[in-house]
């Protein structure tokens, strides 16, 4: 792939999510909580969007313990932060893939149904000879 996080992009995205979350619901903003953290609020904003290049467990850890996040919830954005840094199928295809088109390749490996609507053609799983 070009350039950027060669990681999972889904599990990136959601860590940062929740970290958003509960340090909103902690009050604070993102330039408290990076100081907090003796990092640049660019860092933060980064790791909130899903669009860190590195993302370590100790430092989500330290995160959750700042946000007052109860220690069985921690322990799961800790899963997510280790679950982020696994290189996923299409990785290895990364001259093929565009630039940011990993989101939805990601979107797709972590779908459980799809759906699928077209007025004028019967999918070919639903085609039988009865039919």
């Amino acid at each position: 792939m070009p350039e950027g996080p060669a990681s999972s992009t889904l599990p990136r995205r959601q860590l940062g999510r929740y970290l958003r979350d509960w340090r909103i619901q902690a009050g604070l903003t993102i330039a408290e909580a990076a100081k907090l953290m003796e990092w640049g609020a660019s860092t933060l904003q980064r790791l909130e969007k899903g669009n860190a290049d590195r993302i370590r467990t100790i430092d989500v850890q330290e995160l959750c313990r700042i946000y007052g996040i109860p220690a069985e919830i921690a322990d799961g954005l800790k899963g997510l932060a280790q679950q982020a840094a696994v290189k996923s199928w299409w990785h290895s295809y990364g001259d093929l893939i565009p630039e940011n088109f990993d989101v939805y390749v990601g979107l797709e490996a972590s779908a459980q149904q799809l759906s699928c609507y077209q007025s004028e053609l019967v999918p070919g799983l639903l085609q039988t000879s009865e039919y």
